[in-house]
């Protein structure tokens, strides 16, 4: 899997962007890494939109394990990993 880039415009002046929720499922290894990054810097992250902080990563819904953690600018920003073949 490469790296991935994700582009958006810019905002008409005036016109406010609501918060989104945006989702990547990535490898396990990338996984990690990205949940010692939120941790190293100190970003709050959770197994839950309704509970990001917890610090946990359990996945209820089947992936190997499931993170959310917000933006700078509101976005919730959710991260799972892949599933281990059967």
């Amino acid at each position: 899997m490469g790296d991935v880039t994700v582009l958006f415009a810019p905002p008409e002046p005036g016109v406010a962007i609501a918060p989104q929720h945006v989702a990547f499922r990535v490898e396990q290894v990338r996984f990690d890494a990205a949940v010692a990054h939120l941790a190293a810097a100190g970003i709050p992250y959770g197994d839950h939109p309704t509970h990001v902080g917890n610090g946990r990563t359990v996945d209820r819904l089947g992936a190997r394990a499931r993170v959310y953690f917000f933006g700078a600018d509101g976005h919730l920003f959710e991260l799972v990993a892949l599933a281990l073949s059967p």
